[in-house]
């Protein structure tokens, strides 16, 4: 990547696909970035350019690269794949530019420690990074394992889809008032229609929405 290349990825601020980072600090925090840009649909990670897009750069470049591709490899799992490019501004400052790419592997968990058993999930909403609720979780992963969905159409499954087509969208804690149903087949309920392609899913930070997925 030249620099023509980086600044004009920079002049779109940060959002869905873009993070600025001015130093590479509190890493263990960065990998949050990194995965929820694999578990959503890929973006860039910039390291050296400020929040109002101002591009300082880096001038221990290699030391911040040492310690995020060092974090990156023992704070994910599983693995994140991932393109790097230097883009020199000077002899002496640049910029590291990593391009998460879109997994197969969803979803991935960024640990706070090395040696953490389980980590947590996380997701882009815009330009925030937020944890992933626990059906974005199961969600991710048996989409991942593409296994043919059924259930049946009844009574709760109707008030479903009258609710939709009235508000257009719902949550677990709307259907749950709605159908009287317990919070676990609620859930259950909502994430096998989105597996099955009828509902998508909009993720936000206190509570998702479904919706009818356009046809």
């Amino acid at each position: 990547m030249k620099l023509k290349e980086l600044k004009l990825l920079v002049d779109q601020g940060e959002g869905e696909h873009i993070e600025f980072k001015r130093k590479a600090r509190h890493p263990e925090k960065i990998v949050r970035e990194i995965v929820a840009f694999a578990n959503s649909k890929g973006g860039y990670l910039i390291v050296g350019v400020d929040d109002n897009g101002q591009i300082p750069g880096l001038k221990h470049y290699d030391e911040d690269k040492y310690v995020l591709d060092r974090v990156i490899a023992s704070h994910c799992r599983p693995a994140i794949r991932y393109r790097f490019n230097l883009v020199k501004l000077s002899d002496h400052r640049a910029v590291l530019v990593y391009h998460i790419l879109p997994s197969r592997k969803r979803p991935h968990f960024a640990l706070e420690y090395e040696d953490q058993k389980w980590g947590q999930a996380y997701i882009r909403i815009e330009d925030r990074t937020v944890q992933a609720s626990k059906e974005m979780v199961q969600i991710l992963k048996r989409q991942r394992r593409r296994k043919p969905v059924q259930f049946t159409y009844g009574t709760n499954e109707k008030t479903l889809f009258q609710i939709l087509e009235e508000n257009g969208k719902i949550t677990i804690q709307e259907l749950i008032d709605h159908t009287k149903m317990q919070p676990k087949e609620a859930s259950n309920m909502l994430i096998d229609m989105v597996v099955a392609d009828i509902l998508q899913v909009q993720a936000r930070e206190k509570e998702d929405f479904y919706m009818l997925k356009p046809t």
